[in-house]
This record gives structure tokens, sequence and C-alpha cells, in this order.
């Protein structure tokens, strides 16, 4: 039984990591398709403008990459954590202070797709 209690941290550890890797997987797809699209056969940039290729949001991009920081330093914290240190847990932790600073991201990035959203409902209302 003791065995069993002792498990339940590792567990909730590996919860969480797959948890974090299913939510990150859409963000890692439109981030391989925004840098790659522009690659020919040869791995080359291509220079043509005309091409039929997907466009993507320079926003959603933009959420992506927050949110993939987020995730890489939230593993970070993780593995510090894992290994014992204290590194993260004080306020003025330099892990820490990055952490916040990708929430805080990510809720600026969350408010203007809010505001834009409703900018664009107002302008077509009008129309």
């Amino acid at each position: 039984m003791s065995d069993e209690a002792s498990l339940i941290p590792l567990k909730r550890t590996r919860e969480s990591l797959e948890k974090i890797s299913s939510n990150l997987a859409p963000f890692l797809a439109l981030l391989d398709r925004y840098y790659n699209q522009n690659d020919n056969s040869n791995g080359e940039r291509s220079g043509d403008k005309n091409d039929n290729r997907e466009k993507i949001d320079k926003q959603m991009v933009t959420e992506a990459e927050a949110a993939v920081a987020l995730a890489i330093g939230t593993l970070r914290y993780m593995a510090a954590r894992l290994k014992g240190s204290a590194k993260g847990q004080r306020k003025n932790d330099p892990l820490r202070l990055e952490l916040d600073k990708m929430r805080k991201t990510l809720v600026a990035l969350k408010k203007l797709d809010k505001s834009a959203n409703s900018n664009d409902k107002k302008r077509k209302g009008d129309a």
C-alpha cells in the first residue's frame, strides 16, 4: 500500500506531461505550417508571392509562440522541482518572472483577439 502511495506524485507528473503534450500539439502544428509553408522541395524559401499557400493569421502565430514558450517554461519548472531544486519558487526568481511574463502575454493576446472580434462585429453591423 505504501508503494502505491509513493507513486502518486509520479503518476500526477506523468498525467500533467501528457496533458501538456496534447494541448501543445495544435500550436506546434500551426507553427510548423507557418514556418515551413514557404519551403520548396529543396528546403529553400520560395520568393513567389503569388503561390496558393495557406494564409495564417499573425495573431494566431504569436499566440501559439507564447503558448509554446509558457509550456517550455512550465516544463523547466517541473524539471527543477523533480530534481529537488527550489528554482522558480521564489517570487523574484528568473524562471518565475519568465512564466509570469508569458502568462501576461497570453492574457493580453486574448484581450486583443476579443477586442478585434468585437470591432469586426460592429463593422459588419454597420454595413
